[in-house]
Protein backbone atom coordinates (compact mmCIF):
# COMPACT_ATOMS: atom_id res chain seq x y z
CA UNK A 1 0.00 0.00 0.00
CA UNK A 2 1.01 3.68 -1.03
CA UNK A 3 1.36 5.84 2.14
CA UNK A 4 2.97 8.95 2.57
CA UNK A 5 5.68 8.01 4.21
CA UNK A 6 6.27 5.54 1.18
CA UNK A 7 5.77 8.39 -0.88
CA UNK A 8 8.41 10.63 1.09
CA UNK A 9 11.31 7.97 0.71
CA UNK A 10 10.57 7.74 -3.61
CA UNK A 11 10.59 11.23 -3.74
CA UNK A 12 14.27 11.09 -1.10
CA UNK A 13 15.64 8.75 -4.30
CA UNK A 14 15.37 11.64 -7.10
CA UNK A 15 16.10 14.69 -4.54
CA UNK A 16 19.11 12.17 -3.39
CA UNK A 17 20.34 11.80 -7.35
CA UNK A 18 20.43 15.97 -7.11
CA UNK A 19 22.81 15.58 -3.42
CA UNK A 20 25.12 13.83 -5.40
CA UNK A 21 25.02 15.61 -8.81
CA UNK A 22 26.14 18.61 -6.69
CA UNK A 23 28.73 17.55 -4.95
CA UNK A 24 30.25 15.64 -7.95
CA UNK A 25 30.22 19.14 -9.50
CA UNK A 26 32.16 20.98 -6.31
CA UNK A 27 34.58 18.06 -6.66
CA UNK A 28 35.06 19.03 -10.44
CA UNK A 29 35.88 22.67 -9.06
CA UNK A 30 37.99 21.65 -6.25
CA UNK A 31 40.09 18.98 -8.00
CA UNK A 32 40.69 22.19 -10.74
CA UNK A 33 41.65 24.31 -8.61
CA UNK A 34 44.12 22.13 -7.15
CA UNK A 35 45.71 21.88 -10.20
CA UNK A 36 47.98 24.50 -10.39
CA UNK A 37 51.70 24.64 -12.03
CA UNK A 38 53.10 28.25 -10.09
CA UNK A 39 54.13 26.78 -6.72
CA UNK A 40 53.70 29.02 -3.75
CA UNK A 41 50.85 31.14 -4.09
CA UNK A 42 50.76 34.66 -2.16
CA UNK A 43 49.96 38.56 -3.16
CA UNK A 44 53.01 38.24 -5.50
CA UNK A 45 51.50 36.03 -7.81
CA UNK A 46 47.86 35.39 -7.21
CA UNK A 47 46.81 37.49 -10.27
CA UNK A 48 49.03 34.98 -12.45
CA UNK A 49 46.85 31.84 -10.67
CA UNK A 50 43.65 33.64 -11.21
CA UNK A 51 44.14 34.10 -14.74
CA UNK A 52 45.22 30.21 -15.12
CA UNK A 53 42.14 28.91 -12.90
CA UNK A 54 39.74 31.42 -15.09
CA UNK A 55 41.31 29.53 -18.44
CA UNK A 56 40.00 26.64 -17.08
CA UNK A 57 36.62 27.97 -16.93
CA UNK A 58 34.97 26.28 -20.52
CA UNK A 59 36.49 22.82 -19.40
CA UNK A 60 34.84 23.67 -16.20
CA UNK A 61 31.71 24.08 -17.40
CA UNK A 62 31.88 21.43 -20.10
CA UNK A 63 32.37 19.04 -17.48
CA UNK A 64 29.50 19.68 -15.50
CA UNK A 65 27.50 19.87 -18.43
CA UNK A 66 28.73 16.05 -18.51
CA UNK A 67 27.80 14.93 -15.14
CA UNK A 68 24.34 16.69 -15.38
CA UNK A 69 23.81 14.91 -19.17
CA UNK A 70 24.21 11.57 -17.17
CA UNK A 71 22.50 11.91 -14.63
CA UNK A 72 19.09 13.10 -16.05
CA UNK A 73 17.92 9.91 -17.46
CA UNK A 74 18.40 8.41 -13.46
CA UNK A 75 16.15 11.76 -12.48
CA UNK A 76 13.31 10.90 -15.34
CA UNK A 77 13.08 7.59 -14.26
CA UNK A 78 12.64 8.13 -10.59
CA UNK A 79 10.23 10.60 -11.36
CA UNK A 80 8.60 8.83 -13.22
CA UNK A 81 8.39 6.20 -10.66
CA UNK A 82 7.33 8.69 -7.97
CA UNK A 83 4.36 10.47 -9.80
CA UNK A 84 3.48 7.68 -12.74
CA UNK A 85 3.88 3.91 -10.96
CA UNK A 86 2.67 4.72 -7.41
CA UNK A 87 -0.17 6.94 -8.64
CA UNK A 88 -1.62 3.91 -10.59
CA UNK A 89 -1.04 2.08 -7.50
CA UNK A 90 -2.47 4.76 -5.25
CA UNK A 91 -5.52 4.83 -7.76
CA UNK A 92 -5.81 0.86 -6.82
CA UNK A 93 -5.48 0.99 -3.32
CA UNK A 94 -8.10 3.56 -2.39
CA UNK A 95 -10.65 1.92 -5.10
CA UNK A 96 -10.08 -1.52 -3.28
CA UNK A 97 -11.75 0.42 -0.32
CA UNK A 98 -14.26 2.13 -2.06
CA UNK A 99 -15.72 -0.82 -3.64
CA UNK A 100 -16.06 -2.45 -0.04
CA UNK A 101 -17.65 0.33 1.40
CA UNK A 102 -20.64 1.70 -1.26
CA UNK A 103 -20.69 -2.16 -3.39
CA UNK A 104 -20.07 -0.78 -6.35
CA UNK A 105 -17.22 -0.38 -8.95
CA UNK A 106 -16.57 3.09 -11.17
CA UNK A 107 -14.25 2.72 -14.15
CA UNK A 108 -11.31 5.24 -13.74
CA UNK A 109 -11.82 8.32 -15.48
CA UNK A 110 -9.84 9.86 -18.15
CA UNK A 111 -9.58 12.67 -15.97
CA UNK A 112 -7.59 10.80 -13.17
CA UNK A 113 -5.47 9.73 -16.22
CA UNK A 114 -4.84 13.10 -17.21
CA UNK A 115 -4.33 14.35 -13.27
CA UNK A 116 -1.26 11.71 -13.48
CA UNK A 117 0.20 12.57 -16.64
CA UNK A 118 0.02 16.56 -15.59
CA UNK A 119 1.70 16.13 -12.46
CA UNK A 120 4.37 13.71 -14.49
CA UNK A 121 4.60 16.60 -17.35
CA UNK A 122 4.75 19.85 -14.98
CA UNK A 123 7.88 17.88 -12.61
CA UNK A 124 9.61 17.18 -15.84
CA UNK A 125 8.61 20.60 -17.12
CA UNK A 126 10.02 22.44 -14.04
CA UNK A 127 13.01 20.51 -14.55
CA UNK A 128 14.23 20.54 -17.72
CA UNK A 129 13.45 24.34 -18.15
CA UNK A 130 15.34 25.74 -15.06
CA UNK A 131 18.15 22.74 -15.33
CA UNK A 132 18.93 23.46 -19.07
CA UNK A 133 19.04 26.99 -17.87
CA UNK A 134 21.22 26.95 -15.41
CA UNK A 135 22.92 23.79 -15.65
CA UNK A 136 23.12 22.85 -19.27
CA UNK A 137 23.80 26.22 -20.78
CA UNK A 138 26.92 26.58 -22.76
CA UNK A 139 26.79 29.98 -22.07
CA UNK A 140 29.55 30.30 -19.60
CA UNK A 141 27.92 33.49 -17.97
CA UNK A 142 24.55 31.90 -17.26
CA UNK A 143 25.89 28.59 -16.04
CA UNK A 144 25.74 27.75 -12.59
CA UNK A 145 28.85 26.40 -12.28
CA UNK A 146 30.48 28.33 -14.49
CA UNK A 147 28.93 31.52 -12.38
CA UNK A 148 30.40 29.71 -8.64
CA UNK A 149 33.72 28.78 -10.30
CA UNK A 150 34.59 32.44 -11.29
CA UNK A 151 33.44 33.87 -7.61
CA UNK A 152 35.48 31.24 -5.86
CA UNK A 153 38.43 32.60 -8.09
CA UNK A 154 37.70 35.91 -7.60
CA UNK A 155 37.02 36.08 -3.95
CA UNK A 156 40.06 34.11 -3.35
CA UNK A 157 42.20 36.18 -5.32
CA UNK A 158 40.82 39.34 -3.34
CA UNK A 159 41.40 38.32 -0.19
CA UNK A 160 44.70 37.15 -1.71
CA UNK A 161 45.86 40.74 -2.52
CA UNK A 162 44.41 42.23 1.13
CA UNK A 163 46.40 39.81 3.36
CA UNK A 164 43.31 38.92 5.20
CA UNK A 165 43.66 35.36 4.14
CA UNK A 166 46.69 32.76 3.30
CA UNK A 167 45.76 31.70 -0.68
CA UNK A 168 44.62 27.92 1.02
CA UNK A 169 42.10 29.93 3.77
CA UNK A 170 40.74 32.16 1.09
CA UNK A 171 40.33 29.09 -1.61
CA UNK A 172 38.50 26.70 1.31
CA UNK A 173 36.56 29.37 2.56
CA UNK A 174 35.16 30.00 -1.03
CA UNK A 175 34.36 27.12 -1.56
CA UNK A 176 32.54 25.98 1.83
CA UNK A 177 30.55 29.60 1.25
CA UNK A 178 29.27 28.05 -1.91
CA UNK A 179 28.83 24.24 -0.94
CA UNK A 180 26.84 25.98 2.15
CA UNK A 181 24.69 27.86 -0.41
CA UNK A 182 23.92 25.39 -3.26
CA UNK A 183 24.37 25.97 -7.11
CA UNK A 184 22.72 29.07 -7.76
CA UNK A 185 18.91 28.71 -9.77
CA UNK A 186 17.35 31.34 -11.76
CA UNK A 187 14.56 31.09 -9.01
CA UNK A 188 13.89 33.20 -5.82
CA UNK A 189 11.97 32.46 -2.70
CA UNK A 190 9.26 34.16 -0.71
CA UNK A 191 12.01 36.31 0.90
CA UNK A 192 13.79 37.40 -2.60
CA UNK A 193 16.75 35.35 -2.40
CA UNK A 194 18.03 33.33 -4.63
CA UNK A 195 17.13 29.40 -4.48
CA UNK A 196 19.39 26.71 -4.49
CA UNK A 197 18.95 24.31 -7.08
CA UNK A 198 19.17 21.46 -4.75
CA UNK A 199 16.41 23.58 -2.89
CA UNK A 200 14.16 23.80 -5.58
CA UNK A 201 14.43 20.21 -6.77
CA UNK A 202 13.14 19.06 -2.91
CA UNK A 203 10.25 22.08 -3.36
CA UNK A 204 9.26 20.49 -7.01
CA UNK A 205 9.89 16.78 -5.88
CA UNK A 206 8.27 16.89 -2.71
CA UNK A 207 5.06 19.29 -3.96
CA UNK A 208 4.59 17.06 -6.67
CA UNK A 209 4.63 13.42 -4.35
CA UNK A 210 2.21 15.63 -1.72
CA UNK A 211 -0.16 16.54 -5.20
CA UNK A 212 -0.08 12.95 -6.40
CA UNK A 213 -1.16 10.94 -3.44
CA UNK A 214 -3.60 13.33 -1.86
CA UNK A 215 -4.81 14.60 -5.14
CA UNK A 216 -5.50 10.98 -6.67
CA UNK A 217 -6.51 9.50 -3.97
CA UNK A 218 -9.60 12.79 -3.18
CA UNK A 219 -10.40 12.85 -6.90
CA UNK A 220 -11.66 8.94 -6.66
CA UNK A 221 -13.44 9.31 -3.66
CA UNK A 222 -15.37 12.29 -5.60
CA UNK A 223 -16.29 10.01 -8.06
CA UNK A 224 -17.35 7.37 -5.85
CA UNK A 225 -19.94 10.01 -4.79
CA UNK A 226 -18.10 9.85 -0.70
CA UNK A 227 -18.15 13.64 0.91
CA UNK A 228 -16.83 12.48 3.93
CA UNK A 229 -13.09 11.36 5.59
CA UNK A 230 -11.48 9.99 8.60
CA UNK A 231 -8.89 12.05 9.16
CA UNK A 232 -5.72 10.26 10.41
CA UNK A 233 -3.87 11.91 14.07
CA UNK A 234 -0.31 12.68 14.79
CA UNK A 235 1.02 13.74 18.42
CA UNK A 236 2.60 16.14 16.27
CA UNK A 237 0.62 18.97 14.01
CA UNK A 238 0.40 21.99 12.33
CA UNK A 239 -2.12 24.28 13.52
CA UNK A 240 -4.82 24.13 10.62
CA UNK A 241 -4.97 20.09 11.23
CA UNK A 242 -4.89 19.60 15.01
CA UNK A 243 -8.36 20.47 15.74
CA UNK A 244 -9.62 18.00 13.03
CA UNK A 245 -7.64 14.98 13.21
CA UNK A 246 -8.77 11.84 14.32
CA UNK A 247 -12.12 13.11 13.07
CA UNK A 248 -14.73 12.42 10.36
CA UNK A 249 -14.26 15.51 8.21
CA UNK A 250 -16.46 17.17 5.04
CA UNK A 251 -14.74 17.05 1.47
CA UNK A 252 -16.82 19.70 0.59
CA UNK A 253 -17.77 22.84 1.88
CA UNK A 254 -20.45 24.37 3.79
CA UNK A 255 -22.28 25.47 0.91
CA UNK A 256 -22.51 22.40 -0.93
CA UNK A 257 -25.68 20.77 -1.33
CA UNK A 258 -24.04 17.65 0.40
CA UNK A 259 -22.39 18.91 3.39
CA UNK A 260 -23.18 17.03 6.03
CA UNK A 261 -23.95 19.06 9.34
CA UNK A 262 -22.78 16.94 11.93
CA UNK A 263 -19.22 17.26 10.93
CA UNK A 264 -16.66 20.02 10.20
CA UNK A 265 -15.24 20.53 6.67
CA UNK A 266 -11.29 20.92 5.63
CA UNK A 267 -12.57 23.73 3.68
CA UNK A 268 -12.88 25.72 7.54
CA UNK A 269 -9.08 24.73 7.60
CA UNK A 270 -7.13 26.50 5.16
CA UNK A 271 -7.36 23.51 2.76
CA UNK A 272 -5.61 24.31 -0.63
CA UNK A 273 -3.12 26.30 0.79
CA UNK A 274 0.65 25.52 1.68
CA UNK A 275 0.04 26.13 5.41
CA UNK A 276 -3.34 24.55 5.30
CA UNK A 277 -4.75 20.88 5.75
CA UNK A 278 -3.21 18.79 2.74
CA UNK A 279 -1.14 21.58 2.66
CA UNK A 280 2.86 21.45 1.96
CA UNK A 281 4.78 18.53 3.89
CA UNK A 282 0.81 17.88 5.81
CA UNK A 283 1.29 13.57 5.99
CA UNK A 284 -2.18 13.65 7.12
CA UNK A 285 -4.33 10.67 5.56
CA UNK A 286 -7.88 11.13 4.85
CA UNK A 287 -9.67 7.81 4.63
CA UNK A 288 -12.58 7.34 2.70
CA UNK A 289 -15.65 7.20 5.39
CA UNK A 290 -19.03 5.79 5.03
CA UNK A 291 -21.40 5.72 8.16
CA UNK A 292 -22.36 2.72 9.61
CA UNK A 293 -19.38 0.85 8.07
CA UNK A 294 -15.68 2.57 9.25
CA UNK A 295 -14.58 2.49 12.17
CA UNK A 296 -12.91 5.42 14.26
CA UNK A 297 -9.87 4.38 16.11
CA UNK A 298 -7.78 7.06 15.62
CA UNK A 299 -5.77 7.88 18.63
CA UNK A 300 -6.82 11.44 20.46
CA UNK A 301 -4.89 14.20 21.22
CA UNK A 302 -5.15 17.82 22.63
CA UNK A 303 -4.91 20.07 20.22
CA UNK A 304 -3.16 22.93 21.38
CA UNK A 305 -0.70 20.20 22.80
CA UNK A 306 -0.39 18.56 19.33
CA UNK A 307 0.24 22.41 18.09
CA UNK A 308 3.18 22.54 20.67
CA UNK A 309 4.82 19.12 19.47
CA UNK A 310 4.43 19.95 15.78
CA UNK A 311 6.83 23.15 16.29
CA UNK A 312 9.13 20.76 18.45
CA UNK A 313 9.33 18.43 16.00
CA UNK A 314 10.61 21.08 13.31
CA UNK A 315 13.34 21.73 15.49
CA UNK A 316 14.27 18.18 15.01
CA UNK A 317 13.90 18.72 11.01
CA UNK A 318 16.30 22.07 11.50
CA UNK A 319 19.21 19.69 13.05
CA UNK A 320 18.66 17.18 11.22
CA UNK A 321 19.31 19.68 7.95
CA UNK A 322 22.20 20.59 9.63
CA UNK A 323 23.76 17.49 10.36
CA UNK A 324 23.59 16.59 6.22
CA UNK A 325 24.54 20.16 4.94
CA UNK A 326 27.69 19.61 7.69
CA UNK A 327 28.34 16.38 6.30
CA UNK A 328 28.66 18.00 2.91
CA UNK A 329 31.08 20.32 3.86
CA UNK A 330 33.30 17.80 5.67
CA UNK A 331 33.62 15.77 2.30
CA UNK A 332 34.76 19.11 0.69
CA UNK A 333 37.09 19.41 3.80
CA UNK A 334 38.39 15.96 3.09
CA UNK A 335 38.97 16.59 -0.59
CA UNK A 336 40.55 19.75 0.07
CA UNK A 337 42.94 18.15 2.88
CA UNK A 338 41.78 20.51 5.08
CA UNK A 339 42.64 19.68 8.74
CA UNK A 340 41.38 22.89 10.43
CA UNK A 341 38.50 21.62 8.38
CA UNK A 342 37.53 18.83 8.61
CA UNK A 343 37.71 18.87 12.63
CA UNK A 344 35.49 22.17 12.50
CA UNK A 345 32.90 20.11 10.60
CA UNK A 346 32.93 17.21 12.35
CA UNK A 347 32.37 18.83 15.67
CA UNK A 348 29.17 20.63 14.43
CA UNK A 349 27.78 17.25 13.03
CA UNK A 350 28.51 15.95 16.25
CA UNK A 351 27.12 19.00 18.44
CA UNK A 352 23.41 18.65 15.89
CA UNK A 353 23.84 14.85 16.68
CA UNK A 354 23.81 15.59 20.48
CA UNK A 355 20.92 17.89 20.32
CA UNK A 356 18.81 15.50 18.11
CA UNK A 357 19.58 12.59 20.88
CA UNK A 358 18.70 15.20 23.67
CA UNK A 359 15.79 16.16 21.76
CA UNK A 360 14.15 12.40 21.20
CA UNK A 361 15.17 11.49 24.44
CA UNK A 362 13.02 14.41 25.84
CA UNK A 363 10.08 13.75 23.46
CA UNK A 364 8.57 9.82 23.50
CA UNK A 365 6.60 11.37 20.87
CA UNK A 366 9.78 11.67 18.59
CA UNK A 367 12.06 8.97 17.05
CA UNK A 368 15.75 9.16 15.51
CA UNK A 369 14.91 8.83 11.61
CA UNK A 370 18.79 7.99 10.63
CA UNK A 371 17.71 8.53 6.85
CA UNK A 372 17.00 12.00 7.30
CA UNK A 373 20.77 12.73 8.55
CA UNK A 374 22.25 10.70 5.93
CA UNK A 375 24.04 12.22 2.83
CA UNK A 376 23.95 10.00 -0.75
CA UNK A 377 27.39 8.59 -1.54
Amino acid sequence: MITPDSMSKDAKRVTDLYELLERQIFNLIINTLKENNLGEIDSSNVLQWQQQQLNQLNYVVNEAIKIVSGKNPHIEAELKHLIKENGQQIVSDVDNTLQKQTHKTVPVSEDVTDMIGSYLESAFTSFNKHISSTLLSRNVSDNATGKVYRDIINQATAQTITGLKTHEQAVNGAIYKWIDAGLPSALTNRAGSNMSIDSYARMVVNTSAHQTFNDLRLKRMEDYGTKLALMSSHAASRPACAPIQGKVVNLVPESNPNYDSEYDSIYNHDYGKPGGTQGVNCSHILFPYHKGWNTNNQPKYNPNKAIENGEIQQKQRGYERNVRKYKELLVAAEKLQDVGGIQHYKRLIAGNQKRLRDLVKDNDFLYRDYSREKIYK
